[in-house]
């Protein structure tokens, strides 16, 4: 009997063994159809994914997960990593650079300075499908769902926790442990910044930032953003202490942290490689788009739906712009970006000449309907060329649709037009739409904006239509130019004035006097501003009889740029000694408001209320004229600068050359078509120039 259980034993291990490899090495898992081709494109590394989906196959508990895995590998091809020895040598030294130079100040000249010793020719990209192995995913999908449990990703849908939370990248960076880089580098420092406003509220003693021109009189504080917290004192130096401040400090608090980091901005090329995670957990240098992404890995981490939107092109300025927005529960963007000093939600509105004719969002998720996903063998222009961007455009403005008839045939066959906005110089395209015949129509523009009906055709825009004007009242007006009625126009400027506008009131008040004595024991007004300044040089004859040794212009603010004081009868600008009673700023002097250089302004902080600047004559003069200019961008017509008109019809046609002069400090054109888009170029000096139409005797900028 004995024996016979042994053989039998023996016999049932025989026929078991291979059953038990079998299913252990065999691969049982069902994968979805979808990702065959994208097993076909991972090649050898097509493995490492499938263990992954394998990973959480086992337990009905791991569904989530399972298909968490496969939404990030069905989307894998659309995402790459950058190699390159020069690239990440230059990060080694701003690496260094961010821990020696506490200066903001001299990072600039120092970044600088290193980027001319790289040249990067050496820079690839290398699919994610080919690099990513099973242990790295696997450790980015447990860590997310973790970080869906914050109470700030409770209220998202899987289909929205798999944008804003799962994705294990935000740009091409190196493949890393990104979240370990920014406990260890990024989150201590942001902690201490929440944790001193904290304290603050606790104490009820307002924080009150710094404030840069122009918001330099403002007052911000941000203790309405934090609720009471639980604990009054929390460990800054270990990232687990987030658990104990994450259920009292609300997600616009933690949002308004992500974009105050310390740190200076500026521009680098478009073309530049993504920076490494490491490099943007220790970042103090860096362009929107940099800080943009930081914010997101930082929001990610926390649990927190922080996505990365942009614009190709501003719609009335230069540029295009990156920027965040936190996803609320109502799923309303609240716009935020780097240093913007503007309650989470106003990013878009900091400036007044900040129009998004069109916004985009980053996703990880390839978008079906992405110009990139369609456009098959069209060429298509590199900022629409993204197969992970959709239009979020309707989140944030009340849009309109622009139904467009083509004037002239698409070039190539193309069939695709687009509508292109003006950067300054050329014409960029924001939006697309497939051509039906010779119409087309653009669905979810954002108004107040001109637009030209456009192909793309050799890198270029080229016209398929005129120019169309998207007024606030959803009224669509055709920029035809009308040859056979003409019209005079009088031009005061040739850039709009928008982000100066604040500075419209600074004048409000101030008197011109004039005095025999220094010390204006008994001055004269002359002229009194009861009105706002404009951005360009205003004029005003004088009455007053009289000749006078001293001159001066007293308000409250001081800050002028320029001011003109001529004899009766005379264009000859009055000289003498500058003075004043109070200290410029520096880089500022008296002598910078009569210099005749609109951009060399004299400034002063001084609150006093008869803060004042001035000449001394050689003699006693009488005044007939003074012509006054606040302080400007230097953008208003200047005496003795070359300036060339144009209108637009198919392309810009000149209509003269005039030099500017201090008589009128405006230039007159007659004969100008009705009904046109016009560009006034400064031939002598400047680069900034804006489209405008003239109506009711104005510019009007766009």
């Amino acid at each position: 009997m004995k024996k016979f259980f042994f053989k039998n034993k023996y016999t049932i291990l025989l026929i078991a063994l291979p059953v038990v490899l079998f299913f252990v090495f065999h691969d049982f898992s069902s994968y979805p159809k979808s990702l065959d081709p994208i097993f076909k494109m991972a090649g050898k590394n097509q493995s490492e994914l499938k263990r992954v989906i394998r990973h959480y196959s086992w337990f009905a508990s791991d569904s989530l997960k399972r298909r968490a895995a496969i939404f990030l590998i069905e989307n894998m091809d659309a995402h790459y990593s950058y190699q390159s020895d020069e690239w990440d040598k230059f990060q080694v030294e701003l690496d260094s650079l961010f821990k020696k130079e506490l200066n903001n100040d001299k990072l600039k000249p120092a970044f600088d300075s290193i980027s001319k010793k790289y040249n990067l020719f050496d820079v690839r990209y290398i699919s994610d499908l080919h690099t990513v192995n099973a242990k790295f995913l696997i450790l980015n999908i447990d860590e997310a769902f973790k970080a869906w449990q914050s109470p700030y990703a409770k209220h998202l849908s899987f289909d929205d926790f798999c944008e804003y939370i799962l994705p294990y990248r935000v740009g091409k960076e190196p493949l890393s442990d990104w979240r370990k880089e920014f406990d260890n580098h990024y989150f201590p420092d942001m902690f201490a910044r929440m944790q001193a406003k904290i304290q603050a509220k606790i104490k009820k003693e307002p924080i009150i930032v710094p404030i840069p021109v122009p918001y330099r009189t403002s007052e911000v504080s941000y203790n309405n953003w934090y609720t009471e917290l639980k604990k009054n004192n929390f460990d800054l130096n270990l990232f687990p202490s987030i658990t104990e401040i994450k259920d009292s400090v609300i997600a616009r608090g933690i949002c308004d942290a992500l974009k105050t980091p310390p740190g200076a901005m500026t521009f680098m090329p478009q073309d530049m490689p993504d920076y490494s995670a490491h490099t943007l957990s220790i970042l103090r240098l860096g362009s929107c788009k940099h800080y943009a992404q930081q914010a997101v890995l930082a929001a990610r981490r926390l649990g927190v739906p922080v996505v990365l939107d942009i614009t190709p092109q501003w719609a009335i300025r230069s540029f295009s712009h990156e920027w965040n927005a936190l996803i609320y529960k109502k799923k309303t963007p609240l716009a935020f970006g780097f240093g913007d000093r503007m309650e989470i939600g106003k990013h878009i509105e900091i400036g007044t000449d900040r129009i998004a004719p069109k916004v985009y969002r980053l996703t990880f998720a390839k978008q079906p309907t992405s110009l990139a996903q369609i456009h098959g063998r069209e060429e298509i222009p590199a900022k629409l060329a993204l197969v992970c961007m959709k239009d979020v455009t309707k989140d944030y403005y009340q849009t309109i649709d622009v139904p467009v008839k083509l004037l002239t045939l698409p070039p190539n066959g193309n069939k695709f037009a687009y509508l292109s906005v003006f950067d300054n110089k050329d014409w960029i395209p924001v939006a697309w739409s497939k051509i039906n015949k010779r119409d087309v129509l653009f669905e979810g523009l954002n108004k107040n904006i001109v637009c030209l009906p456009s192909y793309y055709h050799k890198g270029v825009a080229i016209p398929a239509a005129y120019p169309v004007v998207l007024r606030t009242d959803c009224t669509i007006t055709t920029l035809k130019p009308d040859l056979q009625h003409r019209e005079t126009v009088v031009l005061n400027r040739k850039y709009q004035g928008r982000m100066s506008a604040w500075l419209a009131p600074c004048m409000i008040g101030g008197r011109f006097q004039v005095s025999n004595d220094s010390n204006f024991t008994k001055a004269v007004d002359i002229y009194v501003k009861k009105d706002v300044a404009e951005p360009y040089f205003q004029i005003e004859k004088i009455h007053q009889k009289g000749k006078y040794k001293y001159f001066r212009y007293i308000h409250p603010h001081g800050d002028v740029a320029e001011i003109e004081v001529c004899e009766p009868g005379s264009l000859v600008r009055l000289t003498g000694r500058a003075i004043g009673n109070c200290q410029p700023l520096p880089g500022s002097q008296y002598a910078n408001a009569f210099d005749g250089d609109v951009l060399t302004q004299f400034l002063t902080d001084d609150a006093r209320e008869d803060t004042w600047v001035g000449l001394v004559f050689d003699k006693p003069r009488r005044i007939g004229r003074i012509a006054y200019l606040r302080r400007n961008d230097g953008n208003c017509i200047c005496n003795g600068e070359l300036y060339e008109l144009f209108y637009w019809d198919n392309k810009w046609i000149s209509l003269g050359q005039q030099t500017g002069s201090n008589k009128t400090y405006r230039l007159t054109y007659r004969n100008v078509p009705t009904n046109a888009l016009l560009l006034l170029r400064d031939l002598t000096k400047g680069a900034e120039e804006r489209i405008f139409t003239y109506e009711k005797g104005e510019q009007v900028w766009w």
